[in-house]
């Protein structure tokens, strides 16, 4: 659909981004009948499969115009955000997807239930002295009838977490280890630990063909991702349509209502009005549009009566923990299969989930993100070792990945007020993100449990939890709560000062968890969906 067509219609729903968020929610609400526009900043069609736009770009480290364009083409985001943390700011472009399906092009399919303590982090973390705490006004059991629609719908299929069986889904769609994830698994278990197989999102009957995709779009289109799963069957119901390279620039309001949508394709602009407004357009987007709505009743940002909007942000702590034992197989296949969670709480501490990483990336995308933490400014030692990499480094970087197994450490941060996104005093997306004392104790601990635990494997850490350029995860910053003053959507992910703009991605999250937040974001999506039938 054109931008001039779809000003024509007064729309039952307008959901401004598709991935997993609001493509689900799109995608429920088609289905009875429902008139829904699904408005798309990325790509639509015509998105590169199967490889890494680094290997093509003329200069990753100093993107040009032509640079973003190819991000664009393969599904990636290709904006600056800048890092205004110290007083050296730092500008990168994260490693997010945009596009038809969103991040879910680029994620490694993992789709798993968040414990049910996630959703009281008073509980934990009290503490983190400067924190900003908040349960969660849902608890796990509002959410797991939707957690199983989400599993049906997903395709996900993996095994039960020996460590909370109680709360998993016992008719989940079983899969066999891989001949390496089983011997991994079995000295996982000699090792006293509790490895199970992570829920992924695949085709069960494609597994022969799966080279566990990650950070770039599936070639062999077994991944359950947004735009194959939701978008497009939501389209198909022909009650659903599509704006693709089309940006939602701000809301217009008329009191506490939203009247319409300033959006932009190529160089129209046009408004386009609905009776109900869903905001899931991933927390980066979600906060500018929302900061960029002002009008004499929200001027500091449409529904910021709290002057919490952008506040709060969590983005995870990532690190790679790469293991000797055993290689992997000559098929090239990476399976994101083993997950374990015996360190997820530890004594009085929560900290967070260990799992395969899937495909290892592409050495051009390694050195990206290598470059994004020590290629400008960083100590001497490191911009040499940089260097050094770059030049002569492709081979052994190649050989060590196929004679390694690596796992990904996720650990749960929390919330701090002033850890935020914001429109700097150039009207750019901007980020100030510390990490405390209390997480940096909490990553020490986690880091040493798993080099420990994992010490007859001759294990190899590499930190990556301190780079505030990792935002996959990032969410938090529009939280959710009863209380109007210390949150800014209701328990309907209504913004509580807005009687028709639903905020349903990761923003709303009041805390991050230790686990992926794919399949909660999808089952929360559903939720509100059913709220408004």
């Amino acid at each position: 659909m054109t931008l001039s067509e779809a000003r024509e219609t007064h729309w039952d729903y307008i959901v401004i981004g598709t991935g997993i968020s609001g493509s689900t929610a799109g995608w429920r609400l088609a289905k009875p009948g429902k008139r829904v526009l699904l408005i798309e900043k990325g790509r639509g069609s015509e998105l590169r499969v199967g490889g890494f736009p680094e290997a093509e770009m003329q200069d990753f480290e100093n993107p040009s115009d032509v640079d973003r364009e190819r991000l664009k083409r393969f599904g990636r985001y290709s904006e600056d955000v800048i890092d205004e943390t110290t007083a050296t700011a730092k500008r990168f472009i994260p490693l997010l997807g945009q596009g038809v399906g969103g991040s879910t092009l680029l994620y490694g399919a993992a789709l798993e239930r968040f414990f049910p303590e996630d959703f009281e982090p008073e509980r934990y973390f009290h503490s983190a002295k400067e924190a900003s705490l908040q349960n969660w006004p849902i608890s796990y059991e509002d959410l797991a009838p939707y957690y199983e629609q989400v599993e049906n719908l997903y395709r996900v299929y993996g095994g039960i977490d020996p460590l909370r069986s109680a709360h998993q889904n016992p008719q989940l769609l079983q899969a066999d280890f891989t001949n390496e994830g089983r011997a991994l698994a079995v000295k996982l278990q000699e090792l006293g630990l509790h490895p199970y197989r992570l829920p992924v999102g695949h085709k069960p009957d494609a597994l022969t063909n799966c080279r566990g995709c990650q950070a770039f779009i599936c070639a062999c289109a077994d991944k359950s991702d947004a735009a194959r799963i939701a978008a497009l069957p939501a389209i198909q119901t022909g009650y659903a349509s599509l704006l693709a390279d089309c940006e939602a620039l701000h809301f217009e309001c008329d009191g506490d209502q939203v009247t319409s949508v300033v959006a932009r394709q190529n160089s129209n602009t046009a408004r386009l009005k609905a009776t109900t407004f869903l905001l899931g357009a991933g927390v980066l987007n979600t906060i500018r549009i929302l900061l960029r709505s002002t009008n004499q009743h929200h001027p500091s940002g449409l529904g910021n009566s709290s002057g919490l909007i952008g506040k709060n942000l969590c983005r995870h702590y990532m690190d790679l923990v790469m293991l000797h034992h055993p290689p992997q197989s000559a098929s090239g296949r990476y399976e994101k299969e083993i997950a374990l969670n015996d360190f997820y709480f530890h004594g009085d501490m929560k900290l967070g989930t260990i799992q395969s990483l899937g495909n290892p990336p592409g050495f051009e995308t390694m050195l990206h993100e290598m470059h994004s933490e020590i290629g400008r400014g960083g100590r001497l030692r490191d911009r040499l070792f940089y260097s050094t990499l770059k030049r002569f480094g492709r081979k052994p970087v190649e050989w060590l990945f196929k004679k390694r197994i690596c796992l990904a450490m996720i650990m749960e941060d929390v919330s701090y007020e002033d850890n935020r996104l914001y429109l700097n005093a150039t009207g750019e997306l901007a980020l100030h993100y510390r990490i405390r004392d209390h997480e940096m104790k909490r990553l020490a601990t986690f880091r040493d449990l798993a080099v420990s635990h994992f010490r007859s494997l001759f294990p190899t850490l590499h930190k990556q939890g301190e780079n505030n350029q990792r935002l996959a995860h990032a969410s938090g910053t529009c939280r959710m709560g009863d209380d109007p003053k210390r949150s800014v959507v209701d328990r309907f992910n209504r913004l509580h000062d807005v009687s028709n703009l639903y905020v349903i991605d990761a923003s709303f999250f009041p805390s991050s968890a230790g686990i992926n937040p794919a399949l909660t974001i999808a089952a929360n999506a559903l939720r509100v969906a059913d709220h408004f039938l």
